[in-house]
C-alpha cells in the first residue's frame, strides 16, 4: 500500500507541478501540413534552419560521445553498479532518454 500511494503521489507530482512543457510549446505539424513551434507558424526557411541544425547534430562528434557516454552510463547503472529493480528502471530510463533524442534528432534532419 506504501509503494502504491508513494508511486500515486510522485506520478502527481510530475504530472501536475513539474512539467512546464505542453503540445503547444513543441515543433509538430499542423492538420495543414504545416509546422507549428510554440503555437506559431514556421516559415519555410526557419525549417531549413532546423533540418541543417539536425543534421549538425547527428554528425558531430561531440553528439556521439554524449549518447555513447549516457549509455556506458546506463549500462554501468544496470549492470555492475546497481542494488535493485530501481537501479536496472534508472538505467532503463537513460536509455529509453538517448533513444528519443536520436529518433528526434533523426526525424528533425529528415524534414
Amino acid at each position: 500500500m506504501k509503494n502504491w500511494l508513494q508511486k500515486k503521489f510522485i506520478r502527481f507530482l510530475v504530472t501536475n507541478l513539474f512539467n512546464a512543457i505542453d503540445e503547444g510549446d513543441i515543433l509538430r505539424l499542423n492538420e495543414k501540413g504545416a509546422m507549428v513551434y510554440q503555437g506559431k507558424d514556421l516559415t519555410r526557411e526557419a525549417g531549413e534552419i532546423i533540418k541543417i541544425g539536425a543534421v549538425s547534430i547527428k554528425e558531430s562528434l561531440a553528439w556521439k560521445v554524449i549518447t555513447e557516454d549516457m549509455m556506458y552510463v546506463a549500462n554501468q547503472r544496470m549492470w555492475f553498479k546497481g542494488q535493485s529493480a530501481e537501479d536496472i528502471l534508472a538505467g532503463k530510463m537513460i536509455l529509453y532518454t538517448v533513444e528519443v533524442m536520436r529518433k528526434k534528432i533523426e526525424n528533425l534532419s529528415k524534414l
